[in-house]
């Protein structure tokens, strides 16, 4: 059983559009919009995902936007393609899924991003992720939405400067910021990672993630949970996947399990975006925890069983829970 860091007294503390509440008669504290609906923009790698038998649209960030738009999210893209065919294709597509493209810059130098993807027999990918491409240089736009509500981000477009820096410059703002961990390969740094916790309120990873973050910090993984809390401030709640084996959310306060649900597993690629888009709907509308949790593990275990990261539904159907 984790540990509990120390207890969060934030009582109430206004912002322009939201109240941040930390309820004492609930099991969750919770961001809430006093009007319309929530406008999430993603920032980072938007691409096409390379299987043996065709391409898929992908890139977490743009996974996790196109899902929360399903989910009744305004939601824009951060992103940059090239003045090439795949490029042109994924515009259409973006605007297809119904996901704001006005963000969506064109490299005339690096062409559109892509991912060699390879499923072993239960399901879980592989990636050969190409570099240089056009995700690399994203640049700070002129003008953002004085509208929107929260930022989703990763450390995979990280792995540029350009882009590194425009998301830097994203982080000194006054929105909800989402962590979505992604760690692939050796394209994160600790000193990247450092720096985007201290602005990071959500932070989503997985078990697998967990173990690299507990060998960076140089501690037991069954202590990330409390040492991320306890080290950065704006920290407020941590959402972990662990496979089959389902969810957990830890937060000052408490910690959160869901067994998951019993699927057959055909494509997992996507699975964890739907996973933070789902309790993303929940949770930023208000919602406890333990319900988020519970929508988020069901979200991702359907998408699970579609091939391709954002499969189009229009409502979960009823999973049998594991345990």
């Amino acid at each position: 059983m984790l540990a509990r860091a120390e207890k969060y007294d934030a009582n109430v503390v206004k912002s322009q559009r939201f109240y941040y509440i930390d309820a004492l008669t609930s099991t969750t504290t919770a961001y809430m919009r006093d009007n319309g609906s929530i406008q999430l923009l993603s920032f980072g790698e938007v691409l096409w995902d390379m299987y043996p038998d065709g391409k898929k649209l992908g890139g977490a960030p743009f996974n996790v936007a196109a899902h929360c738009r399903q989910l009744g999210f305004r939601t824009s893209i951060l992103s940059r393609i090239g003045n090439d065919d795949l490029g042109r294709e994924i515009r259409d597509a973006v605007q297809n899924v119904g996901v704001d493209d006005d963000l969506l810059q064109v490299d005339h130098d690096l062409p559109t991003g892509t991912v060699e993807v390879t499923l072993d027999e239960k399901g879980k990918p592989t990636y050969e992720i190409v570099r240089p491409v056009a995700w690399d240089a994203i640049e700070m736009p002129e003008k953002i939405s004085p509208q929107l509500d929260a930022l989703v981000f990763g450390t995979l477009a990280c792995r540029s400067k350009i882009s590194r820096d425009t998301l830097y410059e994203l982080l000194d703002s006054d929105l909800i910021k989402v962590c979505d961990l992604n760690l692939r390969g050796d394209f994160f740094q600790t000193s990247t990672i450092d720096h985007l916790l201290n602005f990071t309120n959500v932070l989503k990873l997985n078990d697998e993630e967990q173990l690299v973050m507990a060998r960076l910090f140089g501690i037991d993984k069954d202590l990330v949970f409390t040492h991320l809390l306890a080290s950065y401030e704006d920290l407020e709640l941590i959402i972990m996947t662990r496979g089959a084996h389902g969810a957990m959310a830890v937060n000052r306060d408490d910690a959160f399990d869901h067994p998951g649900y019993r699927i057959d597993v055909v494509d997992t690629v996507g699975s964890g975006d739907s996973f933070l888009a789902g309790f993303l709907s929940k949770y930023l509308r208000g919602r406890n925890i333990d319900v988020a949790l519970d929508f988020a593990c069901k979200l991702g275990a359907y998408v699970a069983t579609q091939r391709g990261a954002i499969p189009r539904y229009t409502e979960v159907p009823d999973l049998e829970m594991n345990g």
